[in-house]
């Protein structure tokens, strides 16, 4: 049965609420079943992360028109003032309570003392009153402090996220270029993290005071005031110790998180692109780039967790110098010693010493982190915004039903004209004149962030209905021109925009959802018009071939579609929002000629007739049928310094017919000197492309499938039940084997052995000592004998402490690195179907907040747990000595401490899990929403992103709250069962005085009671131990994800861990390749269908074959089958060597590809052209040559030492595309794979290029995958594929011969027919 919804919280009296009593429910849920998210109780509505978002940033707004630099100190201090100045009171209260605790303790103590007259009455009397003085103690310190500390933390944490997500998507161009995705998820991770854990310790020091003022004077009024001063002068000497540790945390902290964002950066683009780097064999040059920076990371990590390690040893160290100084002082003073003075001593000691060496101690670990996290966040929430978007706190009112059932907008009245705002609008035009232009630039420039401009002394005129070509050579400022339209560039001069913008980005971005939302993107469902853009964007055919249509879920990333399907869907999402200005940023190169006829004549000449359409576009043969054309050219500017920098200009806008008549450059325009032959075909072309409306079968509408039969997007996997205690076993024996596991318990434990004998040394020679007082010679002698044992055993106490702290983050610091490692390792060798069916947020979240975890959090609290769990257990026998009759009540108190343990385990550690889960979402939308955040902020989406994100958020905060409530649960019952230790041990004491010896009962007493003041963060480390551990359980399961195949054959497996241990294979020799009855489905489901259906072919040495077919029909699919992406079926023999029986580098390394996606990384442009430095400068400028981009990398700051952004980030896609043809030319392997290489370049560069391939590859073997005709139309055979069969296979010339030929329409749909037909002829006749 499911928990009824509602948060109970909010409706608990206050006995429940100081019990916690109203978790119990949940509790019942999870010992009777396994925990399901829909256990979990809604969110609190004063957590809402809407609400808390709008709260901060209005506070942070005020602050910035204030300041010119806002504090985000000051702006949360002022947020949160209430609630802090409550928390003073309440821990204030708290800490006088606290230290009055030593005092009852002491006056027990001295009942055992002969020389101390007190009855046994007033002994119960002072036990009966140290019980009612817990009782109140755990309540107000439970409740009324820690938890609704914890409380504040994760409100501000809630808050910070939001407010960094806000700014993410209202950042600027250039802004995002200096940020990487990794930096901006650590902020929101790791950064806010560290602050949400800071706030509970800001209480200790908020009643720091307090409790410094009160023990001073109980321990004046016991003990005098030397002794006094000497007890707070040894604690006081640990401060200065631990602020310079704090300031050695914060130097780490500084130094390690830009390695974490590095990190994180680096395996977010290795996940990008995991199919190319597979194909480049790269895994373990990506594994050693991230290992290298792991490294780097993990030694200032390493020194870092030491530190901690060593301020929570100060609160074991302080006691034993404490208690050594105290002694000494009283010896150097003559002062008599009494036994009493010994236990209150330590008594009180332990208050303080929780109050100043483990919480103040953290604090000072803390605060440093939480600076620098502050000021990272601070930073980036002042960077520059889009000018456009608003910058009040409103905040959409979407409800949190209409985001989970992702119907946004038609569903909420109170948002359905959220498109209807033209946000984009800079000016409105007024005069006569003007109301006829929809797009007017008037001598602009602009940049993307850069000092210098990337487009400069632009002017252009855009009438309204008009539909506008921009051509022009790779990177002269054709993208840079439609973002200046969407305004995402730093720009001057005049810009002037009249109407809403549509928008298709060169580079698809689909998001993770089924086809129908990618296109709807939370508009509201029209189905004429989704209809009409399904038709017209051609992908009726496609969604007949889903099995699920519409509803077919996509993926991360669209990858369950291919490259043209993805642009289709892109293309459908810009058109379906009917704005009357749509900029399509080269949306033809991605699809077959066919295609893109039927796109450029259904849709963006007859569907969009009537609105303002500027289209970027390398499919010159369109030209002649646009109505003005904008040429770009690029030139170089040189500023005073003599400092070049290529910049974009328009060099022409006119006609087609006028463009001509001025003389263009023909060629640049993809147009041959035949004219005349050109014009001819055109016309019989578009003869041709007015009927294939009626060729291709209109989309019928889909029985709408019901929301519960649509098929589910990914679930993460997630283990059920109590952690298994061998994977403690298993991460500590990562370090140095079985050996670690029991070197790290005699670390443990041989420290605190030696503590409590020298404490008992310490008590029995006092005692001694005062009842041999008047044997003054013996005594001298003895007491100086005892005085040099007692000194030997307290420094040897120390030295243990310190050496336990050094072994102890040794094995822990080993063994998380290793396992990063193994995980890291075992993702790159995962097969590319864990790719495809498992979101990016996944992974991401796993090296993000998991690795933080597991580095940071998991050997804190682990050492906490571990020293103080001894320390108590300690407490528990020395009782036993003392009283063997506590045996009896022990072990009820024992059974029923374990039960409860475990029946808090059994939900809480399913209550992490779910909350695991439930970050994941998270990562996901962050990375698609920055990915995508152009195409967002042109469809005027941010409010409901960010209503995604809120809601996401708030299913992770009612998991999260509700666990830390759970942990304070458990702390509560264990606090009363400890209490009832405590006056159980001590009312047997004083009842059994006679028989028991006043030494051991007197530490017995001391430490029992000592628990009481360090038990809730005992049981708070220990849950979070046994939590964090889930986090190394969710990397273990990464470390044991199934590989594929061998990098190399078995029968020549060499070390993979070696990156140079794999070298380029000589494996194809000739370049022959063979296909023998080949099959191939991507789902190794029984009854899922092939995607390539029994193909055979051969091969002749050094042959250049040509492979086309409409968009879908399988041609990558043939690549993914040769480099073994998917294991086909059936035998592909290289050279007569079955490519099974090679290993997959010996295959992949032997074959250089150009593919569709371009691989660029964040690092210098030489080390993305030769990462594993093979070649000379010499032969890397040849190469840029070779693809014209010599000179544009020379005028560039660095040459080949200029940086790459994530992803080729400040680089054209075409320029992306040319870099990795250059990077494929410094290879010498004799087989080579071209995936649409040239599908971003203009024409002009791509006749070079296909030059270029023609020379540097004639004695090698080249498959082309091509959508320009032309660039194959000169292969020595073709290659046609329909459906995932080969169809036809012979020379273009045979081909073009046969009318009935696919090949023979695909040429026809060109337009240039007889041009092709002809240079068939010629390559058929070389």
């Amino acid at each position: 049965m499911v928990i009824k919804k509602g948060n109970p919280e909010v409706e608990a009296n206050i006995f429940s609420l100081l019990s916690f009593h109203w978790l119990q429910k949940v509790f019942g849920a999870g010992n009777r079943r396994t925990l399901t998210e829909d256990d979990i109780y809604p969110i609190n509505p004063n957590f809402q992360s809407e609400r808390l978002t709008g709260l901060l940033e209005q506070q942070w707004l005020w602050e910035s028109q204030k300041n010119k630099n806002p504090s985000l100190v000051v702006t949360i201090l002022k947020r949160h003032l209430f609630s802090l100045i409550v928390f003073v009171f309440t821990t204030n209260c708290e800490a006088v309570l606290r230290c009055t605790a030593p005092l009852f303790v002491a006056k027990i103590a001295s009942y055992f003392d002969p020389k101390v007259e007190m009855t046994e009455k007033t002994a119960f009397l002072w036990s009966f009153g140290l019980l009612l003085l817990y009782v109140v103690m755990i309540l107000i310190g439970g409740y009324a402090n820690f938890y609704r500390f914890k409380k504040l933390g994760t409100a501000i944490r809630i808050a910070l996220t939001g407010l960094i997500y806000r700014k993410a998507c209202r950042i600027t161009q250039g802004e995002i270029g200096d940020r990487s995705v990794g930096m901006i998820i650590n902020l929101m991770t790791n950064d806010a993290q560290r602050i949400e854990e800071l706030i509970p310790f800001a209480g200790i020091l908020l009643n720091l005071s307090s409790v410094l003022i009160v023990s001073f004077i109980v321990m004046h009024n016991q003990i005098g005031i030397y002794a006094t001063l000497a007890g707070f002068l040894v604690m006081f000497l640990f401060v200065p110790i631990q602020i310079s540790m704090g300031r050695i945390v914060f130097y780490l902290r500084t130094n390690a998180a830009p390695l974490t964002d590095s990190r994180v950066k680096i395996i977010h683009e290795m996940i990008l692109f995991i199919k190319i780097i597979k194909m480049y064999g790269w895994e373990l040059m990506f594994k050693k780039l991230v290992e290298k920076i792991r490294l780097k990371e993990s030694r200032y990590i390493g020194v870092f967790v030491l530190t901690n390690a060593m301020i929570t040893g100060f609160y074991f160290i302080a006691p034993v110098v404490s208690l050594l100084v105290f002694i000494t002082l009283k010896r150097s003073l003559d002062e008599p010693i009494l036994i009493t003075h010994v236990f209150f001593y330590l008594s009180m000691m332990g208050v303080i010493g929780i109050q100043i060496n483990i919480y103040l101690g953290n604090s000072f670990s803390l605060i440093p982190q939480v600076i620098h996290s502050l000021r990272r966040i601070q930073d980036f929430l002042n960077a520059d915004e889009i000018k456009h978007l608003p910058k009040d706190a409103t905040i959409t009112k979407l409800t949190n039903e209409v985001i989970a059932n992702k119907n946004f907008l038609h569903k909420d009245p109170e948002v359905k004209d959220i498109n209807g705002s033209n946000f984009l609008t800079a000016e409105t035009p007024t005069t006569a004149e003007q109301s006829d232009i929809a797009v007017n630039f008037d001598n602009l420039s602009s940049r993307w962030g850069s000092e210098t401009f990337s487009l400069a002394g632009v002017n252009l005129r855009v009438k309204k209905g008009e539909l506008i070509a921009v051509v022009g050579p790779v990177a002269c400022g054709k993208t840079t021109l439609l973002m200046t339209i969407l305004q995402e560039l730093e720009h001057e001069g005049t810009l002037n925009i009249d109407g809403r913008i549509g928008f298709s980005s060169q580079v698809p971005w689909i998001f993770n959802g089924n086809i129908e939302e990618n296109i709807l993107m939370n508009r509201p469902l029209d189905k004429d018009r989704l209809k009409r853009c399904i038709e017209s964007c051609y992908l009726t055919g496609d969604l007949e071939l889903f099995p699920n249509g519409l509803y077919t879920v996509v993926g991360e990333r669209g990858v369950q579609l291919s490259g043209g399907q993805r642009a289709r869907v892109n293309l459908a999402r810009a058109v379906y929002g009917e704005d009357p200005i749509i900029l399509l940023n080269d949306p033809l190169s991605a699809v077959d000629s066919r295609c893109a006829k039927h796109i450029f004549n259904k849709l963006i000449k007859e569907q969009l007739s009537g609105k303002t359409r500027i289209l970027v576009t390398h499919a010159t043969h369109f030209l002649s049928e646009v109505d003005r054309i904008v040429v770009m050219d690029t030139e170089v500017a040189t500023d005073g310094d003599d400092n070049a920098e290529v910049v974009g200009k328009i060099s022409h806008i006119a006609t087609y017919s006028e463009l001509l008549l001025k003389g263009v450059e023909l060629s640049m325009l993809g147009v041959e000197k035949k004219v005349k032959r050109i014009r001819t075909t055109s016309k019989i072309s578009a003869e041709f492309g007015g009927g294939i409306g009626e060729e291709i079968s209109e989309w019928e509408e889909e029985e709408e499938i019901k929301e519960d039969e649509r098929p589910e997007e990914f679930k993460e996997e997630k283990k059920t039940g109590s952690l298994d205690i061998l994977l403690y076993f298993r991460y500590l024996s990562l370090s140095f084997g079985y050996l670690a596991v029991p070197i790290l318990i005699i670390a443990m434990i041989a420290p605190q052995i030696l503590i409590i004998f020298q404490e008992q040394y310490a008590v029995s020679w006092v005692d001694n000592r005062a009842e041999g007082v008047n044997k003054e010679a013996e005594i001298v002698s003895q007491d100086e004998t005892h005085y040099k044992i007692y000194l030997g055993l307290a420094c040897g106490a120390i030295l243990l402490i310190l050496l336990k702290s050094l072994i102890f983050v040794f094995i822990v610091y080993r063994a998380g690195r290793i396992l990063h490692d193994k995980a890291l390792f075992a993702l790159l060798r995962s097969p590319m179907r864990y790719f495809d069916t498992h979101p990016i947020g996944l992974v991401i979240n796993r090296f993000s907040k998991d690795v933080y975890f597991m580095d940071e959090r998991l050997p804190g609290v682990t050492f906490d747990f571990a020293q103080l769990f001894i320390l108590y257990l300690a407490s528990v026998i020395l009782i036993v000595i003392a009283n063997y009759w506590f045996i009896i009540p022990l072990i009820v108190l024992t059974v029923l401490f374990l039960y409860t343990v475990r029946y808090y385990l059994t939900t809480s550690i399913e209550m992490r899990r779910i909350e695991a889960l439930k970050r994941s979402p998270i990562m996901s939308h962050i990375s698609a929403t920055l990915s995508g955040l152009t195409t967002i902020r042109a469809n005027n989406q941010i409010d409901i992103y960010e209503s995604t994100h809120y809601y996401l958020r708030d299913e992770h905060t009612r998991c999260w709250m509700l666990f830390e409530a759970s942990t304070e649960w458990l702390a509560t019952r264990l606090d009363f069962i400890t209490i009832a230790t405590s006056v159980l041990a001590t009312f047997l004491t004083v009842a059994l005085r006679d028989v028991i010896s006043a030494s051991i009962a007197g530490l017995a007493l001391v430490y029992v009671n000592n628990m009481i003041g360090g038990l809730q963060w005992c049981v708070n480390q220990y849950t979070e131990t046994e939590n964090m551990m889930t986090a190394v359980e969710r990397i273990f399961m990464f470390a044991e994800l199934p590989p594929e195949a061998p990098l190399e054959a078995p029968d020549r497996n060499k070390d993979q861990g070696n990156c140079h241990a794999i070298t380029d294979s000589n494996v194809v020799q000739k370049g022959v390749i063979e296909f023998r009855n080949v099959k191939l489905k991507y789902d190794p489901d029984p009854e899922s269908d092939y995607i390539l259906y029994d193909l055979s072919f051969i091969t002749k040495p050094c042959e250049k074959i040509g492979i086309v077919g409409r968009t879908g029909a399988g041609k990558s699919t043939i690549l993914q089958a040769l480099f073994r992406m998917v294991e086909p079926e059936g035998d592909i023999l290289l050279d007569g060597m079955l490519t099974r029986d090679m290993g997959l580098h010996e295959l992949r390394k032997s074959i250089s590809i150009i593919p569709q996606e371009s691989l660029l990384f964040s690092e210098t442009l030489r080390v993305n052209l030769d990462p594993f430095t093979e070649f000379s400068d010499e032969y890397l400028w040849d190469a840029l040559e070779k693809v014209e981009l010599k000179k544009y990398i020379s005028a560039q700051t660095g040459g080949l030492e200029m940086t790459v952004q994530e992803g080729g980030g400040n680089l054209s896609a075409g320029q992306r595309q040319l870099l990795c043809l250059a990077r494929a030319m410094l290879k010498d392997n004799k087989f080579l794979v071209i995936d649409e290489a040239t599908a971003n370049v203009d024409e002009k560069t791509d006749h070079l290029i296909q030059q270029t391939l023609r020379q540097k590859f004639s004695d090698c073997t080249v498959l082309t995958i091509a959508h320009r005709i032309n660039t194959i139309i000169d292969s020595h055979r073709v290659m046609v594929i329909d459906a995932g069969r080969l169809v036809e296979f012979d020379k273009p010339a045979v081909l073009l011969q046969r009318p009935d030929s696919i090949f023979y329409d695909l040429v026809k749909e060109t337009g240039m027919f007889d041009v092709l037909l002809e240079q068939a002829d010629l390559a058929l006749t070389r």
